[in-house]
């Protein structure tokens, strides 16, 4: 099975690659390279194929979306916001299909494999499509939750110097999981008034080591 697969995906990638070049001012023809290419995980050259449909007029919500991807596996984040952005504000997908192909990426690109800065970073440049309640309370309840996990590991060794680290971080995750009441709602495993409650405990024992080594 394995083998048939990959035998249907080489004729798919030669069938394109024949047909863009005996016709390479076709769109169509270039849209449908792009998607092969990207199945066979050959993902510069789909970029590459992306930009030239682009080039030739053609515009669609399935393309808009798969470049974002591809530019968010690049790295290149902000071009991938802005694609997404513009996709939306033209009418070609909700600012919810949107923000979950970022979220997704922020959770499972970054998150899942301990990058939590960069995840961070997406989840704030993705504000813009963040519109619904649920995708708004999703965004700050991610934000804050990754910035406790940085107070925390900031808290050790509990001594004055890594309590003055440690406090404004708990702070911002404090103010993060206030704005994200009601994610609960959605999510019932994440229990923000306990998150809440965590947030400020610590950020007593902060001040108590700061008050301490004075």
């Amino acid at each position: 099975m394995a083998r048939f697969k990959l035998d249907q995906m080489e004729e798919a990638l030669a069938l394109g690659e024949e047909a863009v070049e005996l016709d390479p001012e076709n769109p169509a023809l270039w849209d449908a390279y792009s998607r092969a290419l990207q199945e066979a995980g050959r993902y510069e050259e789909a970029y590459a194929a992306i930009e030239r449909t682009e080039e030739l007029g053609k515009s669609s919500a399935s393309l808009t979306q798969r470049k974002a991807m591809l530019q968010l596996d690049r790295g290149d984040e902000d071009a991938a916001v802005a694609a997404l952005v513009a996709g939306v504000e033209e009418g070609q997908f909700q600012a919810s299909d949107a923000f979950n192909i970022v979220f997704g990426n922020a959770y499972r690109d970054k998150f899942q494999k301990g990058r939590l800065d960069p995840a961070y970073r997406l989840l704030e440049a993705a504000g813009p499509l963040a519109v619904a309640e649920k995708d708004r309370l999703t965004r700050n309840f991610w934000r804050g939750y990754i910035m406790f996990e940085k107070a925390k590991a900031a808290h050790e060794p509990m001594t004055a110097e890594s309590a003055q680290r440690a406090k404004p971080l708990f702070e911002q995750a404090l103010q993060l999981f206030q704005a994200a009441r009601g994610y609960e709602q959605y999510h019932e495993s994440a229990n923000v008034p306990q998150f809440i409650d965590q947030a400020q405990r610590f950020i007593e024992i902060e001040e108590a080591l700061i008050k301490r080594g004075r």
